[in-house]
């Protein structure tokens, strides 16, 4: 009869970025001063890793102006994949801040921008990443 030893699981081998910044990245959502995330849906950002091995992956980012991203899953072919990190936390001061992102098992890092905006004073038209434009009505005291 075989014994069978421990099974030997491998992490997976990938990359994210190239020169430094992360590779096809979309970001998805206003971001607003003083406005928490809305996860998991509304605040998140999309780019390309760069698969070797398949396995386990997790990526995420440094934490600025009082948010971050993060995101996990499972790579299941080799290949360019591209892979989602959710929003947390509420935004402090309107500015541009610069993200890291970096992936577990020596997967490299890469950076992208996000602009935080002030709200516009109720009334005034806003539009979202596909370029909808919505009116802004007082309800009560909220905006």
């Amino acid at each position: 009869m075989l014994s069978e030893g421990p099974i030997i699981v491998l992490p997976p081998s990938y990359t994210i970025g190239g020169g430094g910044s992360c590779v096809n990245t979309i970001v998805y959502g206003g971001y607003y001063e003083g406005y928490t995330l809305i996860y998991p849906y509304l605040h998140r950002i999309t780019m390309d890793a760069t698969v070797t091995t398949i396995g386990d992956w997790w990526i995420n980012t440094d934490t600025l102006n009082g948010y971050s991203f993060s995101g996990s899953g499972t790579f299941t072919s080799p290949g360019t994949v591209q892979v989602t990190l959710y929003g947390s936390g509420t935004p402090i001061a309107a500015q541009t801040d610069n993200f890291t992102a970096t992936a577990r098992n020596n997967g490299g890092a890469c950076s992208f921008d996000i602009t935080v905006t002030t709200l516009p004073s109720c009334g005034t038209p806003i539009s979202d990443i596909d370029g909808n434009i919505y009116n802004t009505v007082q309800i009560g005291a909220q905006c």
